[in-house]
């Protein structure tokens, strides 16, 4: 192997060590969301807006038990759509225990919909990351009634169940922005 082809090997080692570094960054730098692969419909678009009531529903919780929103009628509630598979929910869900564990005991709650993935490993995610909140698995509908885009997507209720504010995507400032909202609210 003559000397010019060894360098060229090194810089090949280079760039691709500089390509996955630069990648892995925007991943974890960047205000992201994961792609979902739904079509909302117009009738979708207009359930879930700032202002108006959030759709009711009923879904299924780990233990296979039926759970509604109406259930938490009284309470300030953070609907965190989310999936294992996605990597800034991945990091928005340790914040999303901070905040749960924070206001709680002031009438807060968050209520976790995972997408339909297997049951396993949701409850492993669940299990490891220590989500002590509600989570139910959405078989589809909801999302789409949300007009959910992408992962994780949050809506903040007021007390009424009243959709308050929405939240696509993930960002580094994105809890002390959803803390004061509900500082607001309880």
């Amino acid at each position: 192997m003559g000397p010019g082809m060894e360098s060229n090997g090194r810089r090949q080692e280079f760039l691709k060590a500089t390509l996955s570094l630069a990648v892995l960054g925007s991943l974890l730098m960047a205000p992201e969301a994961c792609s979902r692969y739904s079509k909302p419909t117009a009738e979708s678009k207009q359930a879930a807006t700032q202002g108006a009531p959030a759709p009711d529903f009923t879904a299924k919780n780990l233990d296979g038990k039926d759970v509604k929103l109406s259930d938490f009628r009284g309470k300030v509630v953070l609907v965190n759509f989310w999936a294992v598979w996605c990597g800034p929910c991945n990091v928005e869900v340790p914040e999303l225990v901070d905040l749960y564990n924070m206001y709680r005991d002031k009438g807060f709650v968050v209520l976790g919909i995972s997408d339909n993935s297997d049951l396993k490993d949701i409850k492993s995610f669940v299990t490891e990351k220590r989500m002590g909140y509600p989570i139910v698995i959405d078989p589809g509908e909801i999302s789409d009634e949300y007009n959910v885009t992408g992962f994780p997507t949050s809506f903040l209720l007021d007390r009424n169940g009243n959709i308050v504010q929405e939240y696509p995507g993930y960002s580094p400032s994105l809890m002390k922005k959803v803390a004061l909202q509900i500082q607001k609210l309880i």
